[in-house]
């Protein structure tokens, strides 16, 4: 069950890309979104959480909709300066560079080619026999053609589906009772 919230606070602006900066280039306005799924009694630590998805980030993505394809650094976990190729459902792939990678969570953000420009920032904290695991996005349509499937719903009907599905395949591998509900911050 989806749920809204309050509005997140925003992801730094800075882009690795020079080439790929939202604030000249792309369409429409930059879009901030927070997905959220609270997971009670994991057997994984955040720490570990992340360290498991980082090192192959397909073991909570929806295989009908994307995979991860590392295209430059070392196999294994996610590092700063790193490149993915997210291959998507559709007639686009999403190049991006990992910008940011500490024990409960990293950062990608997209590169030159994306159909989006931005990031996008999944995060994990636990305590006391909980975990909340958090997908926070900052995106702006690159494309005429992107906007306009944005402005269609299409885009945001695929990125709930896709993020929803990531956060309650990350509870599952954490090992809790999977989330009733995920909320969603616009």
């Amino acid at each position: 069950m989806l749920s809204e919230g309050a509005t997140p606070s925003p992801l730094p602006a800075a882009e690795p890309d020079s080439d790929h900066s939202e604030d000249e280039d792309g369409r429409g306005s930059v879009v901030h979104k927070l997905f959220r799924a609270e997971i009670e009694n994991p057997r994984l630590s955040a720490e570990r959480l992340i360290d498991v998805i980082a090192a192959d980030p397909n073991v909570i993505a929806p295989y009908e909709v994307l995979r991860f394809e590392k295209t430059r650094g070392e196999p294994g976990d996610l590092r700063e300066g790193e490149r993915v190729l997210i291959r998507m459902a559709g007639p686009w792939n999403g190049p991006v560079e990992v910008t940011k990678r500490w024990r409960e969570g990293f950062r990608l953000a997209a590169t030159s080619g994306h159909a989006q420009l931005g990031q996008v920032e999944l995060r994990a904290h636990g305590n006391d026999g909980a975990m909340r695991l958090e997908i926070q996005t900052r995106e702006k349509s690159a494309t005429g053609l992107f906007h306009l499937l944005r402005r269609l719903g299409l885009v945001r009907r695929m990125q709930t589906h896709t993020w929803a599905h990531m956060l309650e395949a990350a509870a599952q591998l954490a090992g809790g009772r999977p989330p009733q509900k995920i909320v969603v911050q616009t």
